[in-house]
């Protein structure tokens, strides 16, 4: 019997279950994550991450380089192996316990000596249900773990959205403010011809004042998006300094390419259930043992040998804790009552999943139609303005200062177009991360500066460069 129970223990898969998860994101088309160290070298690596950063960084280069370098992930990782470990624990034959005793006899020149082996037959009857329950618990953790990458990764994908925009409106803000001070420096010698009164002059210098305000609060915008940036990417010193962020944010499409049954795909994928139901079918198995043991309590087997008299004598016996005073009614009870939760929990997370999908998809079409409108109607609106605006001033119908007003609405249209585009792209990664299993509102929305996509490099028009 022992041997055929040892033949049956659990056998963890090659490095703690990690290489099945990477097996799954990659035919899943999400990036694949390593484990430097363990599924890689470190010197790999390290030589990997020094030439992704010898190049300015893409959206998909980025998270390669999250995935070598984040020291967090990889104690995400370490939880994976300290799962395994219980595993191999909780599905192993339990161990038999020894005994041995020397008696003096008075008066007599003999030893009596008595040694007993004996083990637990509860442990050995219900070792098919706890390996069943630390199975269905790894796979629990198995999926946490995914989920964790797949969380990781949207968040990287998100700051460097942040980061891509930061840098885009800091530039936006820094030629607005060059302009604003050439209105200022203009108005400032119109007064002192006597052309244009004092407040005139002085509501230009207010204005270039603020905007040069703005230029500074989007560079501390920038350096701040850098530095989250680099806390996800691992990096520090001079790694952390000298990388540099590849060309800017895409256009969203003009097309919706979201499925009409979003919910039930989210559903289906949904690494959050999976680890639940796991977690349910341990629950269940365990809930058996308990039944059993909160009445029985220990069951045990015991083969003594004692020499008596110089005499030996062999015996079997065994024992059991008997239910006096304690019949199990309450742990019954209790672990029922876990067990019913743990069932009316899943299924309220259920519901909560579909809602937060079907409200996702809802926020993610919202911000397409908005970064497009802003691209096809008030872009060309600003740019046709501006156009006018330097007819009119040539024609000598207006003057700089209203031409300069012009100019500072394109930089406006662009700003926004680019803040437009920033909340559409950080939705997106939270829409593939829900849809590839992670945590659905995980990463908040809009101005997500926390916490893959298409290869494609995309530009803004020339009026939102």
């Amino acid at each position: 019997m022992a041997a055929g129970l040892l033949a049956g223990c659990a056998s963890v898969p090659p490095n703690s279950g990690f290489d099945s998860i990477a097996e799954d994101m990659a035919a899943s088309g999400t990036a694949t994550p390593v484990w430097p160290g363990v599924t890689i070298s470190e010197a790999e690596a390290a030589t990997r991450v020094d030439a992704l950063l010898g190049e300015p960084l893409s959206e998909e280069t980025a998270v390669e380089v999250a995935l070598l370098s984040n020291r967090g992930l990889r104690a995400s990782y370490l939880g994976l192996k300290a799962a395994a470990g219980d595993y191999r624990n909780d599905a192993s034959l339990p161990n038999p316990f020894v005994s041995a005793m020397v008696f003096d006899v008075e008066g007599e020149p003999v030893t009596n000596l008595s040694y007993g082996i004996g083990i637990d037959l509860l442990d050995i009857l219900f070792l098919p249900r706890r390996m069943q329950a630390a199975g269905r618990e790894f796979d629990a953790a198995q999926a946490s773990t995914a989920r964790t990458i797949v969380d990781f990764i949207a968040e990287v994908r998100i700051t460097y959205y942040e980061a891509a925009a930061a840098s885009q409106i800091a530039d936006l803000t820094g030629q607005a403010a060059e302009a604003a001070e050439a209105s200022a420096g203009v108005a400032d010698a119109l007064f002192e011809a006597g052309n244009i009164p004092e407040i005139e002059r002085d509501r230009e210098q207010l204005l270039a004042a603020q905007i040069r305000l703005d230029a500074m609060r989007a560079d501390a915008d920038r350096l701040a998006a850098r530095e989250a940036l680099n806390s996800l990417l691992g990096l520090d010193g001079t790694d952390a300094e000298n990388w540099t962020i590849a060309g800017r944010l895409r256009h969203a499409p003009r097309q919706t390419d979201l499925p009409v049954n979003t919910a039930d795909l989210a559903i289906s994928s949904s690494l959050v259930l999976a680890e639940s139901d796991s977690r349910l079918a341990a629950a269940g198995a365990r809930l058996g043992i308990e039944k059993v043991s909160s009445i029985i309590g220990e069951l045990e087997l015991e083969a003594e040998r004692e020499r008596d008299d110089g005499e030996w004598e062999n015996g079997i016996g065994g024992g059991i804790e008997l239910p006096l005073f304690n019949w199990g009614s309450g742990a019954r009870q209790a672990a029922g009552a876990r067990f019913e939760a743990m069932a009316e929990q899943r299924a309220a997370d259920e519901i909560t999943l579909r809602a937060d999908a079907r409200g996702l998809a809802a926020e993610l079409e919202a911000a397409r139609l908005a970064a497009d409108y802003q691209r096809s109607e008030v872009l060309p609106l600003a740019t046709r303005v501006l156009s006018g605006a330097q007819l009119d001033y040539n024609a000598m119908q207006i003057g700089v200062f209203g031409l300069l007003d012009a100019k500072r609405g394109q930089f406006a249209a662009g700003r926004g177009y680019v803040t437009a585009l920033r909340d559409y792209w950080a939705l997106r990664a939270r829409y593939d991360q829900m849809m590839a299993g992670g945590s659905i509102g995980a990463v908040p929305a809009g101005d997500a500066g926390i916490q893959a996509g298409s290869s494609d490099r995309g530009g803004h028009d020339d009026n939102t460069s």
